[in-house]
């Protein structure tokens, strides 16, 4: 008796089988695979003096169609040099809604706060408005 061994070919019009539909698909140019978009810009709603060169930024959060708001850092600049990497505090706050406590604004003045929402994946959003607001001495 002969072995009979047989080959599948697949063409483009054919059925993918069901363990092959989760593989990424890249396109022809060898590329990377399509991913879900970035966050979107958070919005600067004000921003508090708390004393010497410490800061309340009241923000409307980014949303992130992976991460949840709790996952989302922000990046916080002031005349366009970075201060600082926080999370957004939530607490008490209505949804959507959140604080970004800062310090060390790098000097005393006015500054002209911006910041950029960054997801799990590494994706920053857009910045922010811009809000400029009186900053004492640390």
């Amino acid at each position: 008796m002969k072995n009979r061994r047989s080959l599948r070919v697949w063409t483009a019009a054919a059925a993918i089988p069901a363990a092959s539909a989760a593989l990424a698909v890249l396109p022809a140019s060898g590329g990377a695979a399509a991913t879900a978009p970035g966050p979107t810009a958070p919005h600067i709603n004000r921003i508090f003096s708390l004393g010497g060169c410490e800061v309340d930024i009241r923000i409307a959060l980014a949303t992130d169609p992976v991460d949840q708001p709790s996952a989302i850092r922000y990046e916080v600049f002031a005349n366009g040099t970075l201060t600082e990497t926080v999370r957004a505090n939530t607490t008490g706050s209505a949804p959507g809604l959140g604080n970004l406590d800062t310090y060390g604004t790098p000097v005393p003045g006015l500054q002209t706060f911006t910041i950029v929402a960054l997801d799990t994946r590494g994706l920053v959003s857009p910045p922010s408005n811009a809000v400029a607001r009186t900053v004492g001495t640390c």
